[in-house]
């Protein structure tokens, strides 16, 4: 990149550009360090270069995913296996994904926070066999205790 010492510009040359009419660019000096510096990162910024299905988060996962198909097939895994994910999988974590957020919406009331102490609750399992979910409903009444809040009929 040359200096053109006689009226202290900086030349910096590229692609012939047709809206400009050259191949070359004449600035100052500090107009072009600015112009150079406005494409470097801040100093502890990150940025993102994939995301969704190509991001190195979804990677690990396919790779976590075929690692223990082939242990358990007693196969050692490779660092290049490779399971893309299929349209059902995707759907099926958006969908839990969203539950909590369509119940806080249509309810006004959030069903991952806790109602005595306002801490933020995960889910750990889902009962769906009706024996034990009247086995844990009983045992609440026998309990004494009230039923969550909320009223689904009203």
């Amino acid at each position: 990149m040359p200096f053109n010492s006689e009226n202290e510009r900086v030349i910096y040359r590229a692609n012939f550009n047709a809206m400009l009419g050259t191949d070359r660019i004449e600035v100052d000096p500090l107009e072009f360090v600015a112009k150079v510096l406005m494409h470097a990162p801040d100093k502890h910024s990150r940025r993102v270069m994939a995301y969704g299905v190509y991001s190195s988060r979804a990677l690990g996962e396919r790779r976590k995913r075929a690692r223990g198909k082939e242990l358990a097939a007693g196969i050692g895994a490779t660092v290049s296996s490779y399971e893309p994910l299929t349209e059902e999988d995707e759907f099926a974590k958006r969908r839990r994904q969203s539950w909590a957020r369509l119940i806080q919406k249509i309810w006004e009331v959030s069903p991952l926070t806790c109602t005595r102490c306002g801490a933020e609750m995960r889910v750990v399992s889902v009962i769906t066999d009706p024996v034990v979910i009247d086995k844990i409903l009983s045992h609440i009444a026998k309990k004494d205790r009230a039923p969550p809040e909320g009223d689904p009929a009203a």
